[in-house]
């Protein structure tokens, strides 16, 4: 399996293979990805395109090789996974039979006028659907990148659009889990707002970002740290403002407590390797902060985050009013 920048740095003019797996939720990725084969297989020529959705357009993939029409001398077929509001079945179920279908087509490609692309969640490698597509195709992860491959789709981004990004900036975007697609529509907008060499800063990014809560959660986790309580609330209320609910702020919540439990016990243990999974700037930041804070602190708080989750869902009480409690109980170290 190879990583989406190593496709992408093979250039336009790489002959694809036959057969790509294109694995991984980062639907961005692999649009762009898609499309470099795309442009490498296609050229200028006249291309014929067929799209088959989940395991029943498994079975008729050989059906489609070389239906070209008639001035086309390349055809593609992209075999997907059902989208949002889509029927069928993911190609993670696909049945013996079927899967046998649809490797017997793979091996039966006919490279001289026809490319498979086949897109999928990610799969366990344990999985019979990802052993058999890995021996028949050229599988690419197209998962949401993290750590030094997502900085370095960030750099990409930012020369694309010809932006320069302050330090503290491609730190915070590289550690944050904000989707790609979202973080190139804010390089563009940020592109605008500042002269040209001109370096970005963090607090631009909060103000013209498309992502949302998740950009302001690093300001409610310095204000939850320090115990800035009435900051805390302006946060949130400008969030409201920006029609913004609890159902918004609770995943970020969540991983913003996970980090801090998860950073804290590292500490704790002697702190000799760095945890897994955490971005050096979050483990810098959070590190930082943390101070002495006691484990069972941190737990109690992701306690009373999985209360307020139960509280949105089930309308137990007020939930817009629980998180207001919640977090300034955090902020006031009554938990």
């Amino acid at each position: 399996m190879i990583d989406a920048l190593q496709l992408l740095a093979k250039g336009k003019n790489s002959d694809p293979l036959p057969v790509t797996h294109l694995m991984g939720e980062d639907l961005w990725i692999r649009e762009v990805v898609r499309k470099r084969i795309i442009e490498a297989w296609c050229g200028e020529g006249e291309t014929s395109f067929d799209q088959l959705i989940g395991t029943q357009g498994a079975v008729e993939v050989e059906k489609n090789f070389g239906a070209a029409s008639l001035f086309a001398t390349k055809n593609l077929l992209v075999l997907s996974d059902p989208g949002a509001g889509d029927k069928g079945t993911p190609l993670s179920s696909l049945g013996k039979n079927q899967l046998a279908t649809l490797i017997q087509a793979c091996k039966n490609i006919p490279t001289q006028t026809d490319r498979l692309i086949i897109e999928t969640g990610t799969l366990k490698k344990t999985s019979a659907v990802f052993k058999a597509l890995e021996k028949v195709a050229q599988t690419v992860d197209t998962s949401p990148p993290k750590g030094s491959i997502r900085r370095n789709w960030i750099e990409l981004m930012t020369r694309r659009v010809q932006v320069v990004l302050s330090p503290p900036l491609l730190d915070a975007m590289s550690a944050s889990e904000v989707p790609l697609g979202t973080v190139l529509a804010d390089l563009n907008k940020l592109s605008l707002a500042v002269d040209e060499g001109v370096e970005v800063p963090v607090e631009l990014w909060k103000e013209l970002s498309q992502a949302g809560p998740e950009v302001s959660v690093w300001e409610l986790g310095d204000y939850l740290t320090q115990g800035k309580t009435a900051r805390l609330i302006q946060v949130i209320n400008n969030l409201r403002g920006e029609g913004h609910t609890i159902h918004d702020l609770l995943p970020s919540l969540f991983t913003w407590n996970q980090q801090r439990l998860t950073i804290r016990s590292n500490q704790i243990s002697g702190g000799g390797k760095e945890p897994e999974g955490i971005h050096p700037f979050v483990l810098k930041k959070i590190g930082s902060q943390l101070g002495k804070v006691p484990l069972e602190r941190i737990r109690n708080e992701g306690m009373a985050l999985y209360r307020l989750d139960r509280i949105s869902k089930q309308s137990l009480e007020d939930p817009e009013l629980a998180l207001d409690k919640t977090l300034t109980s955090f902020s006031e170290r009554k938990i």
